[in-house]
């Protein structure tokens, strides 16, 4: 005979007091909300599961986040299935006096892979106070009056499906087959044909569902990994606020781009442009389609993407998730490692978007964002400025940028007397990089000193691989200006912060027109000998990429800012005698002949 370990009774009692409250400590933790959202919480460094879906999550949503999350799950079934979306619409309501249902799907020629929906008519409850007395199984079919209710009597008398769906647990829903059982016994007291077409998916089967799609898992789950999210919270951004102004090519760029991603099988969809084109926000119009909304993940870096792409991808489970992972920020080596990672998965479809045009490749879509036109320029600043005459004489300051004609329209209209009257931007920029701080203060000179060194570059790198591209600007800086390098270096985060600074390992200033103000700026105040040299980019005896590409980055700027007088007074200044491009060994390589192709 096995022995049989008896516990003294002290602790055994302490074993079920600490059980109790871990459970109390878990209930409460997924119940907190923050807003319209669950507030984050990791238990005692449990390792947090974005795509981990419990009962407890959706115990704590609202009855009007319950029904839209039933509504968006069975849309996601409705699309893993082949059925058309316009076969969902609404029902009566149980509250209505004869409706009975939340939403119904009409003529569906097969079933979902779950059973969520079935052929032909499905209709909808949606519980979300779970059921606790009889007379609640009795409120789901029956009027006041005590009649059937109609819609549900016509859906099962034309042999079609009742599904009522339970988001909270009550007394009376130990499993769903229980219930199935009291549903069809009231159904054939009241003469109404069911045929076993009555089903009750509990809290729990809901939860395993939502985990095969993880855009609808991310919006439940609390542990949620910053950097993610669904379409609804990336519309809701300060930047993509701004009234949507497209003409024609932009118009065309959201039907193409549109039209790729309704299409079958793996895609990779690339998206470039300058800083400030648009490119995120006309990629944010595409997918506001109903048909794509739902299954988009937003991540607004590829660090964010990267670490949990194999859960986005339904986690190799063969689930029938199928989403639309957009990467913000995403450079040519990380774009690489993502696709290559999922390419063969025939579920997902990635949009990267990054500034820098890269060589064509046969398995990826290139789409460049068209410039922005000058009459959509001009309406966008209309909507701020007071007279069109206002507007137009900034569209040429706004270079195709919709970003900085929102930013130049703003200041129009919340400074319409002072120096903007004038033909210069100074006083545009002056504002945006301050920010909600002082223009004239010390917070704001620290910023634009940090940003004027800065903008001798078209781009630098960023982090670990690259972090010594970084270290030698803040030397320079440091030498030449005395910023010190923890000033610096704050002041570089901050300035990522206000996505005055956007990119990931890669970092550039945006938009284009504030990187070629600033840079015109700085050659205007500083002599040329403060100007950096090869040897302060390179390094004496470096052989490192990552410092030369620095250097071949300071001359690109000469190229960025072609068409300005002051790039040509500089360069005319470097080319005299003893100048810049005399005395340095490293431009007369291959560098120095790339300075001066046109």
């Amino acid at each position: 005979m096995p022995r049989v370990a008896c516990l003294p009774r002290g602790r055994l009692a302490a074993m079920m007091r600490c059980a109790i409250e871990l459970h109390a400590l878990r209930r409460s933790a997924v119940s907190c909300r923050l807003g319209r959202f669950i507030a984050p919480v990791e238990l005692h460094g449990v390792l947090k599961r974005p795509f981990l879906v419990s009962v407890e999550m959706l115990e704590a949503l609202s009855a009007g986040d319950s029904e839209a999350l039933v509504r968006r799950m069975v849309r996601a079934e409705a699309d893993s299935a082949g059925i058309r979306l316009d076969q969902i619409c609404d029902g009566g309501g149980a509250g209505s006096p004869d409706g009975g249902v939340d939403f119904e799907v009409r003529g569906a020629p097969r079933e979902s892979a779950s059973g969520l929906i079935k052929r032909g008519h499905t209709v909808y409850q949606v519980k979300p106070d779970g059921l606790f007395q009889p007379g609640d199984v009795r409120g789901i079919l029956f009027r006041a009056d005590g009649g059937i209710r109609g819609s549900i009597r016509r859906c099962l008398e034309g042999g079609g499906a009742l599904v009522v769906i339970l988001t909270a647990r009550g007394d009376l829903n130990a499993t769903g087959s229980n219930l199935e059982a009291h549903l069809e016994a009231a159904l054939r007291g009241a003469r109404v044909p069911c045929r076993g077409n009555v089903k009750v998916w509990t809290p729990a089967r809901v939860a395993s569902l939502l985990e095969l799609y993880p855009y609808l898992a991310l919006s439940v789950n609390p542990a949620r990994p910053s950097g993610l999210y669904i379409c609804s919270e990336w519309s809701e951004f300060h930047d993509m606020s701004y009234p949507f102004k497209a003409g024609d090519r932009e118009d065309d760029f959201v039907r193409r781009l549109r039209g790729h991603l309704l299409g079958d099988g793996p895609l990779h969809i690339r998206v470039t442009g300058e800083p400030g084109a648009g490119k995120t926000r006309m990629v944010l119009e595409a997918v506001r389609d109903d048909r794509l909304r739902d299954k988009v993940i937003y991540a607004d870096g590829p660090r964010s993407a990267l670490s949990q792409m194999r859960s986005i991808c339904g986690g190799g489970t063969g689930g029938p998730a199928n989403p639309i992972v957009v990467v913000d920020d995403c450079d040519r080596p990380e774009q690489a490692r993502i696709w290559n990672g999922i390419k063969n998965s025939s579920r997902v479809r990635l949009v990267t978007i990054h500034s820098e045009e890269d060589a064509s490749t046969e398995d990826t879509v290139h789409m460049g964002v068209p410039p922005l036109a000058d009459a959509q320029l001009d309406e966008i600043l209309s909507t701020y400025a007071r007279t069109s005459d206002d507007a137009g004489t900034w569209v040429k300051y706004c270079k195709a940028s919709p970003r900085a004609a929102h930013i130049v329209g703003a200041n129009l209209r919340d400074n319409p007397d002072d120096t903007l009257r004038a033909p210069s931007t100074v006083a545009v920029w002056d504002r945006y990089i301050a920010g909600q701080n002082d223009p004239h203060g010390s917070e704001f000179e620290a910023r634009k000193a940090v940003l004027g060194w800065l903008s001798l570059f078209r781009a630098f790198g960023h982090g670990d691989e690259y972090g010594r591209e970084l270290d030698r600007i803040a030397a320079l800086a440091e030498k030449n200006a005395g910023i010190s390098n923890y000033k610096f270096m704050s002041t570089i985060r901050t300035l990522r912060r206000t996505r005055v600074l956007q990119g990931t390992s890669m970092l550039y200033i945006t938009p284009k027109i504030l990187h070629i103000h600033l840079w015109v700026e700085w050659w205007k105040n500083h002599a040329s000998s403060k100007a950096p040299r090869a040897s302060d980019l390179v390094g004496r005896g470096e052989g490192g990429s990552g410092s030369r590409r620095l250097l071949q980055w300071y001359l690109d700027m000469f190229r960025y800012a072609r068409g300005s007088p002051a790039a040509s007074a500089v360069v005319r200044d470097m080319l005299r005698p003893g100048g810049f491009l005399d005395s340095d060994d490293a431009l007369k390589s291959g560098l120095g002949a790339d300075f001066f192709d046109p």
